[in-house]
């Protein structure tokens, strides 16, 4: 079983093979079971009919929460960097796990090249 599975399991009503039909019908994200409608649900082998309706509904439900999931966690990052971006400059070795892979190509104003340090 796929994590993709396992993901739409959380919707009541759906399990194990229900869940695999609709991945392979291409409806493999909360998103797109509820962009599919009732209608693009019911056409699905093994739907009961009469759990469309509440399937799409939580479906909406879980997609709108992850959005807002999403929404919070970036500008979490946002403001974790902008603060480490001013002790950066204060003091790099406070920000050490926040500092940009190629952190080498971009030095900061200020650098020599003659010195070890900034």
């Amino acid at each position: 079983m796929t994590d993709i599975q396992k993901e739409l399991q959380k919707i009541r009503g759906i399990g194990e093979v229900l869940a695999k039909r609709l991945a392979e019908a291409g409806h493999d994200t909360f998103e797109k079971i509820a962009a599919a409608g009732e209608e693009g649900l019911r056409a699905i082998k093994g739907m009961n009919p009469r759990s469309v309706a509440a399937i799409v509904a939580q479906a909406a439900e879980l997609a709108k929460g992850r959005a807002e999931d999403r929404d919070r966690r970036v500008e979490e990052l946002k403001a974790a960097a902008l603060t480490c971006g001013i002790r950066w400059r204060e003091s790099p070795a406070r920000c050490g796990s926040a500092l940009p892979m190629n952190w080498k190509r971009r030095r900061p104003a200020g650098w020599k090249r003659s010195s070890s340090r900034w």
